[in-house]
């Protein structure tokens, strides 16, 4: 990997507005855990072509893994505002936002922060479930409405039901289809 990594930037030294080197360069980085490298390459590309909606997951949940929810957050409404009513749509990643707001209360200390960042997070738990009623919703989305309700019960202080959503998702035979889950 290290090879290649170099071979990717020598030939974005000589070609530096190559989409693919550097897409490819950033999974290499991915691959040696230079999680923000990979991030910075990503963020790079999309400053050239900011259409690919795609580009947009993979920054979420690379700011995901680094715990830092408030981008992760933002990188997840821009992929649900640019593939909204498209076959890429998915309402699990629509949850994701929640999930990325409940995660964000935590790291704040301001009391009124933190309250802000739940209550956006129940709204937008709220809309889902408003779709889901409307029997619009996807496999993604009901597997991914539990960590969020095990998130919101435990921050909540709801401890039972928070053990009670970890139980369900671990007796459930749902294969794993992104960051959260």
């Amino acid at each position: 990997l290290g090879k290649a990594e170099d071979i990717f930037k020598q030939i974005l030294a000589k070609h530096p507005k190559q989409p693919l080197a550097r897409q490819h360069l950033a999974n290499c980085m991915i691959l040696n855990d230079k999680i923000p490298d990979a991030i910075a390459e990503f963020n790079i590309a999309h400053k050239m072509n900011p259409a690919n909606p795609h580009r947009e997951l993979v920054i979420a949940n690379l700011y995901t893994a680094l715990s830092q929810h408030n981008k992760a957050t933002l990188g997840f409404q821009r992929f649900i505002t640019k593939v909204m009513d498209t076959s890429r749509y998915s309402h699990g990643i629509a949850m994701n936002i929640s999930i990325s707001l409940l995660f964000s209360s935590l790291y704040v200390e301001d009391v009124q922060q933190q309250d802000d960042l739940v209550n956006q997070a129940k709204h937008k738990i709220y809309e889902l479930s408003e779709v889901a009623k409307r029997g619009n919703a996807d496999s993604d989305m009901e597997f991914n409405l539990l960590p969020t309700l095990g998130i919101l019960s435990y921050i909540s202080g709801d401890i039972k039901n928070a053990l009670t959503v970890a139980y369900q998702i671990h007796h459930k035979n749902e294969p794993a289809v992104d960051f959260y889950t």
